[in-house]
């Protein structure tokens, strides 16, 4: 998860037309912005192509109270002195609240007017000498060059990488974990249910039984009264064998 004093989670920085946004703190040009490569590599020290450089975006909702940053020149290696000059292929630093997508960055007209910034008019920024504004774009220590919300590595170099590592470790155990609890409870739900079915078998069976000498010792006595009673009826009983008691 990206770190919540990260410029780019605080203030929403994005890249809505293309690329990915970087912060190049660390690179002898400091470049800020959307790029479709990473200017932040040895190779280009921070010199994002023209070819491979877009627009920048911000959340509105944080506002466009944004510290001046500075701007370099259209062709690669080159920084405006002082960030401000627009003559000669420069820009100004910009941010535009009321513009769709708002607009963040370096640009040779004023994207604010809700044109945007006109195609060929994007320069690339960089950040500001002054440490006071720069600081607004610093990166945690731990994390990488490259925008969160495409990538969430920390740093390779240091503790950062050894603590992303150290926190697999626990994830695996608590999922483990989770699993044999599973696996107990339902194993004891079907242990308890194999024992309920057996005990109401058992039930039956014993119901059953006693039902069964119930009506054959009922039905022997009703048989011999019936017996009686016809004999009786028809006056062929006789109670001989009985008086001789």
């Amino acid at each position: 998860m990206a770190a919540l004093d990260d410029p780019r989670t605080k203030f929403g920085l994005s890249c809505p037309s293309g690329g990915d946004f970087y912060i190049c703190a660390d690179a002898p040009t400091r470049f800020i912005g959307c790029c479709g490569i990473d200017p932040c590599s040895d190779a280009l020290g921070g010199d994002c192509p023209r070819d491979q450089l877009f627009d920048a975006s911000f959340s509105a909702s944080s506002g466009d109270d944004f510290l001046g940053q500075a701007c370099g020149a259209s062709a690669p290696g080159s920084v405006t002195p002082g960030g401000h000059n627009r003559g000669g292929g420069y820009g100004l630093w910009y941010t535009c609240s009321k513009t769709r997508p708002p607009f963040l960055g370096c640009c040779s007209n004023d994207p604010c007017n809700l044109q945007g910034c006109l195609d060929g008019n994007l320069v690339p920024a960089v950040l500001s000498g002054d440490s006071r504004n720069a600081s607004l774009f610093e990166l945690p220590k731990t994390t990488s060059s490259t925008s969160p919300a495409l990538s969430t590595a920390t740093s390779n170099t240091g503790e950062g990488g050894d603590s992303a590592k150290l926190e697999v470790g626990p994830i695996i155990g608590i999922t483990l974990a989770g699993v044999v609890v599973l696996l107990l409870l339902v194993g004891s739900y079907l242990w308890v249910r194999r024992r309920e079915r057996k005990y109401m078998t058992l039930e039956r069976q014993r119901e059953q039984g006693r039902g069964y000498r119930s009506s054959k010792g009922t039905g022997g006595v009703q048989g011999l009264n019936e017996g009686m009673y016809e004999e009786f009826e028809h006056g062929t009983h006789s109670f001989a064998p009985y008086w001789r008691y």
